[in-house]
């Protein structure tokens, strides 16, 4: 498979499985100002360096959100700024270090950068949060294979398959 295919299949993936997760806040707490809520608004129509711009105002209103820095991420991964998103979602490691679904957005997007180490480090923490989550094994089986760790993409995708046997 030549890697321009992989990759828009990667990506593809991995939006599905943004919109699908639940734990994608978009707004859901307190939003002093409204920027979150305007964020969102200028998110879903596809406006993303407005949505990115009140999602700063979200995080300079209350720093300590998680939730402002990882609608930011997805705009950020949206528009194709995935190092930005990389950012963001390490900031919402830090404030939320159980969130698999930060550890699991951020390790797809080092995957689709080609970064497989840092992909695999996240991803690994992402499972060991969450270990159900087949698209995340899925992810991390990927990453083993770019690595040529055969044996461990073998392992991953082994226990894809007896967890959802039909997909």
């Amino acid at each position: 498979m030549n890697s321009t295919l992989t990759r828009c299949i990667l990506i593809a993936f991995s939006v599905a499985f943004v919109f699908a997760a639940p734990g994608v806040v978009w707004a859901r707490s307190p939003d002093p100002g409204g920027h979150t809520n305007k964020g969102v608004k200028y998110a879903r129509d596809k406006e993303y360096d407005k949505a990115i711009a009140e999602f700063a105002k979200a995080i300079e209103a209350q720093p300590n959100d998680p939730k402002n820095y990882e609608n930011r991420a997805m705009a950020y991964r949206l528009s194709g700024k995935p190092e930005q998103a990389i950012s963001d979602l390490s900031k919402v490691t830090d404030l939320r270090p159980k969130d698999s679904h930060a550890y699991a957005t951020k390790g797809q997007i080092e995957v689709e950068q080609g970064k497989f180490d840092a992909a695999i480090h996240d991803l690994t923490e992402a499972i060991e949060l969450n270990p159900k989550n087949t698209n995340v094994r899925r992810y991390r089986a990927y990453a083993f294979l770019s690595k040529q760790q055969w044996n461990k993409a073998i392992e991953d995708y082994s226990k894809v398959i007896k967890q959802s046997p039909h997909d």
